[in-house]
């Protein structure tokens, strides 16, 4: 059995963050940690993924721009990509581990995202 205590902080903050999104949502929010070193979050379809960035200190949320831009969530990105999802557009947003604001904030971004990829 792993204790908590075993788990990187990373981790911790995007299952909060999915439990976060499942509340505002409404549904349920699913994590698959995927073989490429990222957690998927999935509502049953993929929405996004997260890596852990700088030392796992702050984390990396990447989606696939043509949701963000459904969303009305594409300008408050941190950067665009183009082929960062995929091969396709994508924009992506750092969130510090410990800091509840941004997580807030991007748990709301996230929720808007999935759903205008569920729609």
């Amino acid at each position: 059995m792993v204790e908590l205590d075993d788990v990187p902080v990373w981790f911790k903050a995007v299952y909060w963050l999915a439990a976060e999104i499942e509340k505002i949502a409404d549904c349920n929010v699913k994590v698959e940690v995927k073989k490429f070193g990222a957690l998927g979050f999935y509502a049953p379809r993929n929405f996004a993924f997260v890596r852990k960035h700088k030392s796992g200190a702050q984390i990396k949320i990447d989606t696939k721009k043509d949701w963000a831009v459904k969303a009305s969530v594409a300008n408050k990105a941190d950067s665009e990509t183009e082929n960062g999802w995929w091969g396709e557009p994508g924009v992506y947003w750092k969130a510090k581990v410990n800091d509840k604001n941004r997580l807030l904030q991007m748990a709301g971004i996230l929720t808007r995202i999935l759903k205008a990829r569920h729609q």
